[in-house]
């Protein structure tokens, strides 16, 4: 079985990385935009202690589970993995490869806690808010994305995951850049748009600073042109140190209000966001995921709720007008300043939102109130190193939203050796087209 063998394999199930799951030899072979039900000929491209991988040279067979794909691109940017699936099968998979990972990883059982359906993308395309190109400046200046594995960059002109508005604004800028009578020398450009209001800012990423004179010249220009472009910051790195500079209005206001499931009343919520700090890329779902979180969390007057990483505030806000305080830690001063902003914007004063590193600012609560309940959404690595400090609180529940189901399900391990049990667990299928998994879980104290 050296790469280049060639071999004949059916396709059982998928991935978490987006891979279609065979079996050659009783040794597990990975092979990218396959589905289950597909019966491929395929050579191997490379063949590990534990594992191959494959590459598809004909289909014999196509699964029932397959769709022409709407991307033009899909197979060789590495944005999308699942698009050539049925959304409806997608959802099923996602919460398969969830439990799965948490049997594996976390050691629980899967009867042991409620695994609630999948509350599926209103917008399974055309949902992002939110996109980060590639620059490519040679003779012309072309935007993209990476291609699937590699730093190789693939012109698009259309993204099929970004609302028609991002669309729009890219398509413009391509123009733009391409009207000058001198080339912008970036390697990114990240593009914040919001839908509803039809307003959007950017960020370019420069390999070195831009000269005053040309960054005016630019910015009038790209004015004229792009007229709702209403923000523009560039980011520059020397000396390993990151400085931006930002002209005009660089962040976005979003509407997040809801009404919960209950049918008590309605949440208002206007969120802002800066383009540097994070928010979720896909605000219908940010809208269902605060449902969620408002619907566990069980607001009620006396309760104390602690938010770590908590950016600008995004899960904890809804519940600020129910409940005695809120309080949040998050190491980016940029996001704690939207926090505060966004705590004022919606007349919360009783929201204490604290620029400190989440794995050392625990270690300063000790006096303070007790903590009722304790969201956490930690990056994708997970939140290892405080769980700790986090059960040595006695939350009455943790409320631990994931987009990494392996790092959660290592840290369910954790809390269930401080006998903290996993109550129910609720995927939000966020990423659409894609093998990302958000979900939120609930963990209560045993007995």
């Amino acid at each position: 079985m050296k790469p280049g063998t060639t071999r004949t394999v059916e396709i059982e199930s998928l991935a978490y990385r987006g891979e279609g799951i065979g079996h050659v030899q009783n040794k597990v072979i990975f092979v990218p935009l396959t589905a289950p039900g597909d019966k491929v000929e395929l050579t191997i491209s490379e063949n590990r202690k534990n594992y191959l991988r494959g590459l598809v040279n004909q289909f014999n067979k196509r699964s029932q589970h397959r769709v022409v794909p709407l991307c033009d691109y899909f197979g060789d940017c590495g944005g999308c993995h699942w698009q050539h699936l049925q959304y409806e099968y997608e959802l099923e998979a996602k919460k398969k490869i969830l439990q799965d990972i948490l049997s594996r990883i976390g050691k629980v059982d899967p009867d042991s806690y409620e695994c609630l359906p999948p509350i599926a993308s209103p917008r399974p395309y055309g949902y992002r808010c939110r996109i980060r190109l590639q620059g490519l400046t040679q003779r012309t200046t072309e935007l993209g994305f990476f291609k699937s594995h590699s730093k190789e960059i693939i012109p698009i002109d259309r993204c099929e995951l970004a609302s028609e508005f991002l669309n729009e604004t890219m398509k413009r800028l391509h123009g733009f850049l391409n009207s000058l009578d001198y080339l912008m020398g970036f390697t990114e450009v990240q593009i914040l748009a919001s839908p509803d209001q039809e307003e959007a800012t950017l960020a370019f990423s420069c390999p070195q600073r831009i000269d005053d004179e040309l960054v005016k010249d630019f910015l009038k220009a790209l004015k004229s042109r792009i007229p709702k472009v209403y923000g523009v910051s560039f980011e520059t790195v020397a000396n390993g140190e990151a400085h931006t500079e930002h002209f005009g209005n660089c962040g976005l206001e979003f509407d997040y209000s809801f009404s919960p499931l209950s049918g008590e009343g309605h949440v208002p919520l206007r969120y802002r966001t800066q383009i540097h700090s994070f928010s979720q890329v896909n605000p219908e779902q940010n809208r269902n995921l605060l449902q969620t979180i408002y619907e566990w969390a069980e607001p009620s007057g006396e309760k104390v709720v602690l938010d770590l990483f908590c950016g600008a505030g995004n899960l904890s806000l809804p519940l600020a007008r129910d409940v005695k305080k809120v309080i949040g830690m998050e190491s980016s001063p940029l996001a704690v300043e939207n926090a505060r902003q966004n705590a004022e914007l919606n007349g919360l004063p009783n929201c204490d939102f604290r620029n400190a590193n989440v794995f050392e600012g625990l270690d300063q609560l000790g006096g303070e109130d007790r903590i009722d309940v304790l969201i956490i959404d930690p990056p994708r690595k997970g939140a290892k190193e405080c769980i700790g400090n986090i059960v040595a609180l006695e939350p009455s529940k943790i409320l631990y939203v994931s987009c990494d189901p392996s790092t959660l399900a290592r840290d369910m391990g954790l809390l269930s050796y401080s006998k903290y049990r996993l109550k129910r667990i609720q995927l939000l299928d966020m990423f659409p087209q894609t093998y990302h998994v958000e979900c939120i879980a609930e963990f209560t104290p045993e007995g």
